[in-house]
């Protein structure tokens, strides 16, 4: 079993509050009985348990960070329950899309998303969350990286050259971009970071699209190499070794 803890605004650090009525939403009335006898609630019993903190989600952001950790006490009050917690350490966050993917494993209503509440599931929490998320993202040493990932769903990037007759190819491409409605950039219009190296890799890597432009080598052709988000290394280039064999 485990507590999943909802709520619309997102979670503080450590202290946080739940409306007393919103308890046992969404739970199986069995499961709800052998938690309480009559009104009293067996906190004691919920404190045992992994419990899941989660933010609403809606229909444009569901890419909220969902956090492991352990109830360590409750405070009841008339209009709200007043909530001690910690994370887990061990269990990287991951996004709500992530427990969306899983949720009719772990016994969730699509409708509790977009619902504050406190409900007890009886799946078996860390065996799904095993064999579903992936290990945390392998972390560069010279750059950083967001953990989990977080795509933005409607950002172009470019890399290319700095070069003043590179303007043309980043004018077309700013253009094409809002033609189908997405947002365009280069790491060259952003200032987020003292080191230029770390909007160029920041932008990468939260880009839904990134377009590369081929550099010139020595010997005639254009080519760039890039890793998909999958592991795969595609190879793409101008130069054809046997077009005059």
């Amino acid at each position: 079993m485990f507590n999943l803890l909802i709520k619309f605004n997102g979670w503080a650090n450590a202290r946080d509050t739940i409306p007393t009525e919103r308890l046992f939403e969404y739970t199986s009335p069995s499961l709800a009985g052998r938690l309480r006898t009559d009104s009293t609630v067996d906190y004691a019993k919920l404190r045992g348990l992994p419990a899941l903190f989660v933010q609403e989600s809606t229909r444009k952001v569901v890419d909220h960070v969902v956090r492991v950790g352990t109830i360590l006490g409750v405070q009841p009050g008339r209009r709200d329950l007043a909530i001690e917690y910690a994370y887990d350490p061990e269990v990287p966050p991951f996004n709500n899309a992530d427990l969306q993917s899983m949720a009719s494993e772990l016994g969730i209503d699509s409708a509790e998303f977009t619902r504050t509440h406190w409900a007890i599931k009886e799946a078996d929490l860390f065996r799904v969350l095993m064999r579903h998320l992936r290990r945390s993202r392998s972390t560069p040493r010279v750059f950083s990286i967001a953990d989990p990932e977080r795509i933005e769903p409607s950002l172009v990037s470019s890399m290319m050259p700095f070069a003043t007759n590179f303007d043309p190819v980043h004018l077309a491409l700013k253009e094409a971009a809002k033609d189908a409605g997405l947002r365009y950039r280069r790491a060259d219009d952003i200032w987020e970071n003292p080191a230029v190296i770390q909007d160029v890799v920041s932008l990468i890597d939260r880009s839904r699209i990134v377009v590369c432009d081929c550099s010139d080598e020595d010997y005639g052709g254009r080519e760039y190499s890039c890793r998909d988000p999958e592991g795969h290394v595609w190879n793409c280039g101008s130069y054809d070794p046997w077009a005059f064999a």
